[in-house]
């Protein structure tokens, strides 16, 4: 139940940045309108009058649900459901009762040490004076870089005593964003230089405007002259939920390249077609040193089906800034 209990929803929308568009505004009522709302208030609540005061103690224990999860802190998590809540996450599992819950959050939080997690509610119902319905997305952020993981949810919360809580949290797999996969890869963003004494290969990478790749263009230099031009576009397949690269250069050939994160390195398996029709492959190990140093490695290169023993490296570091004239 990594992310199925990571993941719980929760009533309430706890005003993430990318959300701030969606924030409704409580209703202000004038003097000459109080008649109308004296007979509005006999009305059914509904998820349109967010001015309530149940759906302000809803959001009340959102807040209080993201604030206990983002501190790690698994008995007050459980707190806020009933003592016979019943969750059931993305891929079945399920934790029944008060003491289950926070057993569950226990060992996630301490097998996921920094977890946190934003909260985005898509609807919200009172259908009773002690119950309401929502349903939403919610999005747990791991604390070594890896991608965040999205979950849609819908929950019953109940009032008890006078307590808004969660009796059941039902969640299904959301999509997986391609801008939270490629994060992982922002580090290669700017201009990057390797100078050796014949050659000079330069490379320059970008988000593309709207965010779903990275594009990277790469030039090769040889005694001054451009013996070789490229560009790279580094996305997401969702198909096999994979960062892949397709690449094409000056010379006419093409080629594609499967991304996958061991540890420190980034480990790409290469398949090309070069311009002659023969196919190559390599595998190329990728390891960010610092902020300005990475270290490329070719190994287990084939060409036309002939294996090239010899294994290339070499040290991309940043350029240093042009100095401006006065």
């Amino acid at each position: 139940m990594l992310i199925g209990l990571a993941a719980l929803a929760l009533a309430g929308d706890v005003g993430t940045a990318q959300d701030d568009r969606t924030t409704r505004t409580e209703t202000q009522t004038t003097t000459t309108d109080k008649a109308k709302a004296a007979t509005d208030a006999k009305a059914p609540e509904t998820a349109a009058d967010a001015g309530s005061p149940d759906e302000r103690a809803i959001g009340s224990q959102a807040e209080a649900f993201v604030k206990a999860f983002n501190a790690g802190d698994a008995k007050a998590v459980a707190r806020l459901h009933t003592t016979d809540a019943r969750v059931i996450d993305a891929v079945g599992e399920v934790a029944e009762g008060r003491d289950a819950i926070e057993q569950e959050y226990a060992s996630l939080f301490e097998e996921n040490p920094g977890l946190t997690i934003e909260i985005h509610q898509e609807d919200l119902r009172l259908v009773s004076p002690d119950a309401a319905i929502e349903e939403g997305t919610s999005r747990v952020i791991p604390d070594d870089g890896a991608p965040p993981v999205i979950n849609h949810y819908s929950a019953v919360s109940v009032k008890r005593d006078g307590q808004w809580l969660l009796a059941s949290v039902r969640e299904r797999a959301g999509p997986l964003v391609a801008e939270d996969q490629l994060r992982a890869l922002e580090w290669m963003t700017g201009d990057w230089v390797d100078e050796s004494e014949d050659s000079l290969i330069q490379s320059s990478c970008h988000w593309t405007e709207d965010k779903q790749a990275l594009l990277r263009e790469f030039t090769i230099r040889c005694g001054g002259k451009v013996v070789m031009t490229g560009t790279q576009r580094i996305g997401w397949d969702p198909c096999a939920e994979q960062i892949k690269s397709w690449e094409f250069d000056s010379q006419g050939g093409h080629g594609e390249g499967l991304w996958a994160r061991l540890g420190d390195h980034w480990i790409v398996k290469a398949t090309a077609v070069l311009q002659d029709g023969r196919t190559s492959t390599a595998t190329h190990v990728i390891t960010p040193e610092d902020s300005s140093t990475c270290r490329w490695r070719t190994t287990d290169r084939t060409v036309g089906g002939h294996v090239i023993a010899v294994a290339d490296e070499f040290v991309m570091v940043r350029p240093a800034p042009v100095a401006k004239a006065k």
